[in-house]
């Protein structure tokens, strides 16, 4: 008769040896999932340009324009465009299918696995595309792919994270992750690249092009996860989402910038440029010292913005000097956070703290993509506080800074077995002189003998 002789798995107590030899393959796995951030990234970056562009506010709200003379027929420039509601609608609604994704996105991928999770996502994805294209003048068809759209970001944008961290060596973890974000940046600066250059076009390609070009990003995940190995088992400011959803139209609309498109595309530029930073930085300085001095000196820039805007920047007075410097001040305020903010949960609830930590985002992108157009919009019924708005931003960095201050452990070199160790026996504002003392084998009494033959290869033999 055939059996099965199990030994039980054991470990060092060697806190310098609590990780396998590092592969080639462990680091193309993460960069290759890294890859989803363009993915995203592209999602985000497209929908600014798209509601600017002539053919789309014509076919959406029926006015017209004479691309002769580059100025719609009967109405001023500045009130060209959408109304705020439909602007509202059609980007919030992006957000309101990821939250509802990522919110689950956790417990299906503890389920069935992190990368059937992705792949379902990439399928939604492409359905939602699918949807937006066939749109013509029908908003409910298209706010209904953008709801699909969003679905299945949800689920990419919870699990790729989490399934970089498990698969990351400790001492790249915070690298690669922030590689991820500058894929992000990528994608949105890529975005707004096709929107420039699609921008004028007098027929539907004009705004087809830029969802189209999504299901490349799409293919190229979900085909490429298919074929790699199987994966079992924060807070983010705002207001650097408003410059990506409506910067197209609300430079537009401030009336003192004579090529949106052109604006818009420079700053994604700068955030693209700006990530690669925060590659040195976050292993160099860790994480808390970053998210600290970045949300002060967000802060500060965008209160500055919102000062210049109010006096000197006004179209009335027509002072360029001043403009070209809230442009400066907002591609600096953008340095700032994409070369510091970047997330992590106690390994029992990883997947779950993640889609939730991921969900709470995406909710308050939705938050943000409803009322904004309302706050900036220049119709009758909208605030129309041009760039008093970065007021409000600004205060909100207030948030970001108390969260980072009181909240955020310090993980700068640890696994995740010690993370969570580290959360459990210290706060937040303690973590950088927590040292840990003894190994995961050492906790759960599996300490292997020096010089034993024994490996986890043999754990299991027939007799």
């Amino acid at each position: 008769m055939v059996g099965v002789a199990t030994f039980p798995i054991s470990g060092t107590a060697d806190l310098s040896r609590v990780e396998a030899p590092v592969t080639l393959k462990a680091y193309l796995l993460c960069a290759f999932a890294a890859f989803g951030g363009i993915f995203f990234g592209y999602d985000t970056g497209w929908m600014s340009g798209v509601l600017a562009m002539p053919f789309f506010i014509t076919q959406y709200a029926g006015i017209e324009f004479d691309y002769a003379l580059g100025k719609p027929i009967g109405v001023d420039p500045i009130q060209f465009g959408l109304p705020s509601s439909t602007k509202s609608l059609m980007t919030s609604i992006l957000s309101c299918g990821t939250f509802f994704g990522a919110l689950i996105a956790g417990d299906v991928g503890d389920f069935i696995g992190r990368r059937p999770t992705i792949i379902i996502g990439c399928v939604v994805f492409c359905v939602g595309c699918i949807l937006e294209i066939a749109s013509a003048n029908q908003v409910v068809l298209f706010v209904m792919g953008r709801l699909l759209s969003g679905l299945g970001v949800g689920f990419i944008s919870a699990i790729i994270l989490l399934y970089m961290s498990e698969v990351a060596p400790r001492r790249v973890r915070g690298a690669l992750v922030s590689g991820y974000q500058f894929c992000i940046t990528l994608g949105i600066l890529l975005a707004n690249c096709v929107t420039y250059a699609t921008a004028n076009r007098n027929d539907t390609g004009s705004y087809r092009i830029p969802v189209g070009i999504q299901f490349l990003w799409a293919l190229i995940l979900g085909i490429g996860l298919s074929i790699l190995c199987k994966c079992y088992p924060y807070a983010y400011p705002e207001s650097q989402n408003f410059i990506f959803y409506f910067g197209t139209t609300f430079f537009q609309q401030l009336g003192t910038m004579h090529n949106p498109f052109l604006i818009s595309l420079v700053a994604t530029l700068v955030n693209a440029l700006s990530t690669p930073l925060s590659f040195w930085a976050i292993e160099k300085l860790g994480r808390r010292p970053l998210l600290i001095c970045g949300a002060i000196r967000m802060i500060v820039s965008q209160f500055i913005v919102a000062t210049v805007g109010v006096t000197a920047g006004r179209a009335e007075v027509a002072n360029y000097d001043a403009v070209r410097a809230m442009i400066a001040l907002i591609c600096i305020y953008i340095f700032f956070f994409a070369s510091t903010w970047a997330p992590c949960f106690p390994l029992p609830i990883r997947s779950r703290g993640v889609g939730v930590s991921t969900a709470s985002n995406w909710f308050w992108n939705c938050i943000i993509g409803v009322i904004t157009p309302y706050m900036v919009g220049n119709e009758p019924g909208s605030a129309n506080l041009g760039p008093k708005v970065f007021y409000i931003w600004g205060s909100l960095c207030f948030l970001s800074l108390a969260f980072a201050y009181f909240l955020v452990p310090e993980m700068k070199g640890l696994t995740l077995e010690q993370i969570d160790g580290m959360m459990e026996e210290t706060a937040p504002r303690k973590s950088g002189a927590w040292k840990p003392t003894t190994t995961f084998a050492a906790q759960m009494g599996r300490v292997r003998q020096e010089g034993s033959p024994r490996h986890e290869k043999q754990a299991m033999r027939a007799v």
